[in-house]
């Protein structure tokens, strides 16, 4: 028969480990996705050419954070940014985030795996699995350029991405993501730029 020792240890056990189930459950059931609106503009050129800039399909899918820290909010972001013009000559598609904080986004890295970087905004749209780290200090909004992508004038392009992973690192409280998608048009007589912008999110 087990002594009374013994059987205060495996009651104890028994005990943190159903403890502990409803706390990995909690922490499982704290991601949540959350689709966001679609958003679309025309703008016309002085000169005659327009072009349209949208956005569409954005999903921000709010994981808690790997390390269980207060300070870090992690996200993984889906979406399509798109245009299409009737301008003779091509132009530029960008998307990014506004990420911001009671303090100031001073730096990030994009990078595909724990080791590898490359520059914000040069990252190509067949990579797999980018990271977006973001350093946190005191301050406030910073712009979080994701990828770029050249327009063939009279062809229709689009950006897509899935589960980029968006690490904001020392953010005392909730962090504000804003998607941005921006299209800047050239011409032989002018550059002319469009931006649209998605809904703020709480993350």
């Amino acid at each position: 028969m087990p002594s009374s020792l013994a059987r205060c240890v495996l009651s104890c056990a028994l005990s943190a480990a159903a403890l502990a189930i409803p706390v990995m459950s909690a922490q499982s059931a704290a991601a949540e996705v959350v689709p966001m609106p679609p958003h679309e503009k025309t703008f016309a050129s002085p000169d005659g050419p327009t072009f349209v800039v949208g956005s569409e399909g954005e999903s921000i899918n709010k994981v808690p954070p790997l390390n269980a820290s207060g300070t870090v909010r992690e996200v993984f972001i889906s979406g399509s940014s798109y245009t299409r013009s009737d301008a003779p000559s091509g132009g530029t598609l960008a998307v990014g985030y506004h990420v911001g904080c009671a303090v100031e986004l001073q730096g990030g890295n994009v990078g595909v795996g724990p080791n590898a970087y490359l520059n914000p905004g040069l990252l190509d749209q067949e990579d797999i699995g980018p990271v977006v780290s973001i350093n946190v200090g005191p301050g406030s909004v910073s712009d979080v350029p994701l990828l770029t992508k050249e327009v063939v004038s009279g062809v229709p392009a689009r950006i897509m991405m899935r589960d980029i992973h968006l690490v904001v690192n020392g953010c005392i409280g909730p962090a504000v993501v804003r998607q941005y998608t921006l299209m800047q048009l050239h011409t032989d007589s002018l550059d002319d730029i469009g931006v649209v912008y998605g809904d703020p999110l709480w993350i």
